[in-house]
């Protein structure tokens, strides 16, 4: 939601949004998590953490992860998963690619759909990994990033995803990009 906020109001070349919490205009059903605003929310049990960031990973790596949490903020958690913050998305008019996991719980592809379709961007579904594996299992980081970069229809120029620098929060690397002319498909993890 941050990269997607600042988008709105300052200027960016390009935008990579993975798993993101979608804005309210998306219309995408609430997350059923109990939240007390009165105090820090989590760290989540392992068995919950579990399930919501890295349903995939081996035990050991799971239980050091979930051993990396720390408490949030819990308005950001209620509007995170309440779907509660508005975004002009007609603001936001960087060349954005979005991606979503097959098997997030915290923000669910369908919802992840509805924002790429919002906003005109090409769509990238990651099979077989949770909201945090995009970016802790090796197979489908790699894919993401082999796979960062496709022309949108905003933007004639969204193929130099690859040569230019990253210079706002949430841009892919070039280093780590490749072109593709696809503007919705699913990465196939590579083993």
């Amino acid at each position: 939601m941050a990269a997607l906020v600042y988008a709105e109001s300052n200027p960016i070349e390009r935008l990579v949004l993975l798993t993101p919490v979608v804005p309210s205009s998306v219309g995408a059903d609430p997350i059923d998590i109990d939240v007390d605003l009165t105090k820090p929310f989590g760290p989540v049990p392992y068995d919950v953490a579990r399930q919501l960031f890295f349903p995939t990973l081996d035990e050991d790596l799971a239980r050091m992860y979930h051993d990396l949490l720390e408490p949030e903020s819990p308005r950001a958690v209620w509007q995170a998963t309440r779907w509660t913050i508005d975004v002009d998305l007609q603001a936001v008019t960087a060349p954005t690619l979005v991606f979503a996991t097959e098997l997030d719980l915290l923000t669910p592809p369908a919802a992840v759909a509805g924002l790429a379709e919002l906003m005109g961007a090409p769509y990238e579904l990651i099979p077989a990994i949770g909201h945090s594996e995009i970016l802790l299992k090796r197979p489908g980081s790699i894919a993401v990033a082999e796979g960062g970069s496709t022309t949108t229809d905003r933007d004639d120029h969204a193929a130099d995803y690859c040569e230019s620098s990253a210079t706002a929060p949430g841009v892919l690397p070039p280093s780590t990009a490749r072109r593709s002319t696809k503007s919705s498909r699913v990465i196939s993890p590579r083993a």
